[in-house]
């Protein structure tokens, strides 16, 4: 093609244009959870082993094929296919507590897939994301089963992957690319459950191209005995408060030899602080009191034998409230009972490590 005005000629009128009006007046995607995940596109919700990623992710998906609220975020009824490729075995366990503990079955729009095929299909067991017709094969069940438009998640994106360099950017290529395959034929929200990279703070594993083609993304994290969840990745949203969680044990019947069959579903516990963030002072009566103390620790701490303080250096309390009673600006409204409840308030938080006689700074 030549670039001239004729050209040009010819070309206009390809593209819409809008006005900053119009734009202004267009209607945002709506959200299948919200402020989670998008009605349409592409997304990861991803965890460490053994932090409840997939109980998450059913639970997520039953209260999406209901059309009731997950954790306090209204939702879309929307109907789902669950790829069970990792611990399909035991899959069925965990919708059977889902259903004890909650008393109701699941909803018949949630229809689970493990890969295993029909007996007349000629083609391994299994499902392989970067196969375009093992992509197109879910979509067209997807679609018999009444899931167009709907929520697909894959459990795992490993599993779906296998012999693929995730780690490359082809081979993350690749995968990417099947994933918004998948989406473009099922017109919905497509969701891989994944896994982190070695250093937990780097996020998910693999090359970064799949971190950019993402749409929203569920970090799930367990770290000092909490587990909890937080939207990542969500184009249009702030920073989200943490979801906390149990993982309760459910007993769901015995087995052949009488042993007592259990599994786990998840319990919200409202939003909790971040476990791995240290714990700062509140108001400013409580860093006047805190700063008080760090002068005092660092210039007078000692090696008190104090079982609870791991050797840290610690001060007696009593000293601590006589420092603050002599560095507080208006001696007047310096008050021994308000330090000591600062104190007090502090060693409750976790801010200060202390017992009625020591204080001392948490390593």
């Amino acid at each position: 093609m030549t670039w001239n005005k004729e050209g040009a000629a010819m070309m206009a009128g390809l593209y819409r244009v809008f006005t900053s009006g119009e734009m202004a007046a267009r209607k945002p995607l709506r959200e299948v959870v919200k402020g989670v995940f998008p009605q349409k596109g592409v997304a990861v919700i991803y965890g460490e082993p053994e932090g409840g990623k997939s109980f998450v992710a059913l639970d997520m998906a039953a209260s999406v094929a209901e059309g009731r609220e997950w954790f306090g975020h209204r939702v879309i009824r929307t109907p789902v296919v669950y790829l069970a490729l990792e611990g399909a075995e035991g899959f069925g366990k965990r919708v059977a507590a889902w259903e004890a503990h909650n008393g109701r079955k699941m909803p018949a729009s949630i229809h689970f897939i493990t890969g295993e095929r029909v007996q007349d299909s000629p083609e391994a067991e299994g499902f392989d994301l970067t196969n375009p017709a093992n992509v197109t094969h879910l979509f067209m069940t997807a679609r018999a089963a009444g899931a167009q438009g709907g929520m697909v998640i894959i459990d795992t994106l490993n599993r779906a992957s296998v012999g693929v360099d995730e780690n490359s950017s082809e081979g993350m290529g690749m995968i990417v690319q099947g994933m918004h395959h998948l989406q473009q034929l099922i017109d919905g929200l497509v969701v891989a459950i994944h896994h982190p990279g070695k250093d937990l703070n780097r996020g998910m594993r693999g090359h970064s191209s799949l971190l950019g083609s993402l749409d929203a993304s569920l970090e799930v994290r367990h770290s000092n005995g909490v587990r909890s969840w937080v939207p990542g990745k969500n184009k249009d949203n702030g920073k989200a408060a943490l979801q906390g969680f149990d993982l309760t044990v459910v007993d769901i019947g015995v087995d052949e030899d009488g042993d007592l069959v259990t599994s786990c579903v998840v319990t919200p516990v409202g939003v909790v602080e971040d476990p791995t963030k240290k714990p700062m002072p509140i108001g400013k009566l409580q860093r006047f009191v805190f700063s008080v103390l760090d002068i005092l620790v660092t210039t007078k701490g000692d090696q008190f034998v104090e079982p609870l303080s791991s050797g840290a250096p610690t001060v007696l309390t009593e000293a601590a409230l006589d420092a603050c009673m002599e560095s507080y600006p208006d001696k007047e409204k310096a008050r021994r009972g308000n330090f000591r409840n600062a104190i007090s308030a502090m060693v409750e938080r976790g801010v200060l490590g202390g017992t009625p006689d020591r204080l001392w700074f948490k390593v």
